[in-house]
């Protein structure tokens, strides 16, 4: 399994660039080429691999913290 995209609450960050702080000290990347990162109502999004790389019924999420999301799933070989 592989990290997909990173996902911040923005409860807890109220701006990309608190949030963007947060990636970073985890060791994630920050953006990926074309896709600019995206956001919703509730959390910043940090892509770190396409989504097309991926078995699409492969995806979960898993919790890191209440402020911190992983998406993961497999690779397709």
């Amino acid at each position: 399994m592989e990290v997909q995209s990173v996902l911040i609450k923005k409860k807890y960050y109220m701006n990309r660039s608190d949030a963007s702080k947060k990636i970073r000290q985890m060791k994630f990347k920050v953006s990926i080429n074309p896709n600019p990162n995206k956001e919703d109502k509730t959390h910043y999004r940090y892509r770190q691999i396409q989504p097309e790389k991926f078995n699409q019924t492969s995806f979960r999420t898993l919790s890191l913290s209440p402020s911190v999301s992983l998406i993961i799933g497999k690779l397709i070989k």
